[in-house]
């Protein structure tokens, strides 16, 4: 078991989040109060200097009529580009991740239920909600700050603000809070067209006016340290996140068949890495991954899990463990994979 160190913050440039044309509007820490007059920021689960301010709420423009295209006709995705794949009540939906990180947030609604697709670029976390806080529903937004090198998303009825990596509240009215998480996967365009080849109903994000401007691989963003890592984890390494325990996309490349427990996970070529701060794997294959889960009646099930960037460990595995190479788990390949 690992215990996690506090890491050394990344100094986001504020080109990341806004325009230069815009830099000079970046509010200040003790303009936050004013600007947020329903969000008591004086009871929060954070310092202040914790914070950095990027700009106004909304300083990037959440897409809140999202358009999209049947299966067939989604001559907008490349084959082995990454898309966020959404299955609520039998209604499935892809939504591009060079998309979803134009804007930060996707705010739809998938066969009546309300849900928020989400995805930072500094961590290359994406994350699903069900967009609905104390029982009404609302619409998510983008708070203009980050928090432990994480975007701070609001809720447009209460205007708490919550955690874009685990939907946790931080402060406001639902401070004590939780946002919903929906299971989604992240998969390349052909892996999905694949899945979906028997169903009619399938349909994927269309561009945006703001998303057909090409995003930049890289950003100005300086390193993150290497202090509290465990060994074997760079900050801008890949990491598989099920449960409290993680798993480098290294590991899962060279075995491509894991099992640990009751879990089994799977990795196989054919996807091009995310648009993430970083960009070091920008146009390279990081593979898919399939992660299972074996029931007490030995059937394998999907289980939800999280691709994430090394210096995320503390915020989401804590005291969990860390499966690196070389390998130090017993590896079965189980009867039904042969």
């Amino acid at each position: 078991m690992f215990g996690f160190r506090i890491l050394q913050s990344l100094t986001i440039v504020t080109a990341f989040l806004v325009g230069a044309s815009a830099q000079a509007d970046i509010p200040s820490l003790d303009a936050l109060d004013q600007q947020w007059p329903k969000t008591d920021l004086t009871d929060a689960k954070f310092m202040r200097d914790e914070l950095m301010v990027h700009g106004d709420r909304n300083v990037i423009p959440p897409l809140n009529e999202p358009q999209f295209l049947p299966l067939p006709l989604a001559r907008h995705v490349a084959g082995l580009e990454p898309v966020i794949t959404v299955s609520i009540d039998g209604v499935e939906r892809a939504y591009p991740m060079r998309i979803v990180a134009a804007h930060g947030i996707v705010n739809d609604d998938v066969n009546g239920t309300p849900i928020a697709v989400t995805y930072c670029r500094i961590c290359a976390a994406s994350m699903v909600f069900v967009r609905e806080v104390g029982g009404d529903r609302t619409r998510l937004g983008m708070a203009g700050v980050s928090l432990d090198n994480n975007l701070v998303l609001f809720d447009e009825a209460t205007e708490t603000w919550w955690q874009q990596i685990n939907g946790l509240g931080l402060a406001g009215a639902y401070k004590d809070g939780t946002l919903q998480v929906v299971a989604s996967k992240i998969e390349s365009f052909a892996k999905f067209k694949t899945r979906m080849s028997d169903r009619r109903d399938a349909v994927v994000l269309r561009d945006s006016e703001r998303s057909r401007i090409p995003l930049a691989s890289r950003l100005a963003i300086d390193l993150p340290s290497e202090a509290g890592l465990p060994p074997g984890v760079s900050p801008i390494d890949r990491v598989v996140i099920v449960d409290e325990r993680a798993f480098s996309l290294e590991l899962l490349r060279q075995e491509r068949r894991v099992e640990e427990d009751d879990l089994v996970i799977l990795w196989e070529p054919g996807r091009l890495a995310g648009p993430d701060a970083f960009g070091r794997e920008a146009g390279q294959d990081v593979g898919n991954v399939d992660v299972f889960r074996r029931g007490e009646d030995g059937i394998l099930r999907d289980e939800a899990y999280r691709i994430n960037l090394g210096h995320t460990l503390r915020d989401l595995v804590k005291t969990g463990e860390v499966h690196v190479l070389p390998p130090e788990i017993e590896r079965v390949l189980p009867d039904e994979l042969q």
